[in-house]
């Protein structure tokens, strides 16, 4: 614990709002949230960060702050206020402030696990980030909500900034690519065109949850072929079909669990072969078995 607080103490300056998990406890969960906080830094001069074995999601909501990555030979560069920089574990980048646009108000997260989401793939290799461009505010907004996990056990704040994380996720993997490494987050561009597939998809996983669904079987309810279906709705949700209905049962198994169902009474309702089956895939995503999860939100 003490090693990972240094990583982050090197990595941005403490004078912040935030949240910290490490822990035995945590470490089976991927991705997993480390640490995120909101900060507002009355000085800054040239600082070195990263260069850890974390995924870092860095945003600035003043214009007018420097970076470079990778080689501390490389020029500055400015980047304007609206934008997340995700930089790849390993990578090593410096930022740098004058007085004169001080303070510097940002946010940030550290978090595991980001390769197994394919968040790699959105990573300039020469740089080692992704520039995301947020005209919206919508990632800020969500970055603005991770010191806020409110009220509960330890583990239940962890929980509900892991929903956070994911909410991040989301965003990022949906955004436009507008060049080598670099995304769009602006949703009013895209309200006339993105969710319409995802929502009628989802609509009717949703009413055929029990069954034995297939791509096949959706795309033939959408009247389109499976290629076409699987990529159309990849772009849109950032996720695969197969990845949405299994979210999707987990999401009901969660729901039922509360109410006091038991294993067996809730697989065939949400489409799992048995319970051994519901337990394996609920505790692949959720990171806990079913009665832990049952145990402590009941209680």
């Amino acid at each position: 614990m003490v090693q990972i607080k240094c990583i982050i103490q090197q990595t941005h300056s403490m004078d912040e709002t935030g949240l910290f998990f490490d822990g035995k406890d945590y470490r089976e969960f991927s991705p997993r949230v480390v640490s995120g906080a909101v900060s507002e830094r009355q000085k800054m001069g040239s600082s070195r960060c990263g260069g850890h074995p974390y995924w870092i999601l860095d945003y600035t909501m003043t214009a007018g702050t420097l970076y470079k990555t990778v080689s501390s030979r490389r020029a500055w560069r400015e980047r304007p206020a609206a934008t997340g920089h995700l930089y790849r574990p390993e990578t090593y980048y410096w930022e740098r402030a004058d007085e004169q646009i001080l303070p510097l108000k940002s946010a940030w997260i550290i978090f595991a696990g980001g390769e197994a989401t394919g968040l790699g793939a959105c990573i300039d290799t020469r740089d080692g980030l992704a520039i995301f461009d947020d005209p919206d505010g919508v990632l800020r907004e969500a970055l603005l909500s991770f010191h806020t996990t409110g009220e509960g056990s330890e583990m239940e704040r962890f929980l509900a900034a892991q929903e956070r994380l994911f909410r991040v996720l989301n965003l990022l993997l949906r955004a436009e690519a507008t060049g080598s490494g670099h995304y769009n987050l602006c949703v009013n561009s895209r309200k006339q065109t993105a969710g319409n597939l995802q929502q009628r998809v989802e609509a009717f996983f949703l009413s055929h949850l029990p069954e034995r669904l297939t791509v096949a079987d959706a795309a033939r309810h959408l009247n389109m072929s499976p290629s076409s279906l699987s990529h159309r709705y990849r772009r849109e949700a950032g996720h695969s079909l197969m990845e949405a209905l299994t979210i999707m049962r987990v999401e009901a198994v969660r729901r039922q669990l509360l109410l006091g169902l038991t294993l067996k009474e809730i697989a065939p309702q949400v489409g799992f072969y048995d319970e051994y089956h519901l337990s394996k895939v609920f505790k692949k995503h959720v990171g806990m078995s079913p009665g832990r999860f049952r145990r402590m939100f009941r209680a």
